[in-house]
């Protein structure tokens, strides 16, 4: 099943298709990465780069997932993305312990969410990001394996 998104730019209106949808989440992935790495620099808040790359980890479990079926699953629960990956490649498996730590840091724009109320430290925030860098580079591999594939 395919599934068109659309977005609405300065110029328009501009449909999306699978690959466009893939692409997307891959291009907010890395802008999570790159504002995580703002907020680094000028010493902001923790928890608030925490949930950068727990943003950027969930847009990426997502473009794959477009990638592999082409539907864009719901949800911000990384476990549960992971374990979807895991059904079209059993290597996503050793990120699990990964995606868990990163779940922990979402909030939505109410400030619910599972991030609990402790203070959040640099080591978490030193945690968080060799998560991201680990579940990130599995999903480019993974990717870069299926493309051998094809």
């Amino acid at each position: 099943m395919n599934i068109w998104l659309f977005v609405i730019n300065v110029n328009g209106v501009v449909l999306l298709g699978t690959v466009g949808l893939r692409n997307k989440c891959f291009a907010l992935a890395k802008g999570e990465i790159r504002s995580a790495k703002i907020l680094t620099k000028y010493n902001s808040e923790k928890k608030a780069i925490c949930f950068h790359y727990h943003q950027a980890v969930e847009n990426f479990l997502k473009g794959y997932l477009v990638y592999m079926t082409g539907i864009l699953p719901e949800g911000h629960q990384l476990v549960r993305l992971c374990r979807l990956a895991m059904k079209h490649d059993h290597g996503f498996g050793v990120l699990l312990k990964d995606v868990a730590i990163l779940d922990g840091y979402y909030y939505d724009e109410n400030g619910s969410g599972s991030m609990a109320a402790s203070a959040v430290l640099a080591e978490d925030v030193d945690r968080c990001l060799q998560s991201a860098q680990k579940t990130i580079s599995k999903v480019r591999y993974i990717i870069k394996c299926e493309n051998r594939r094809t």
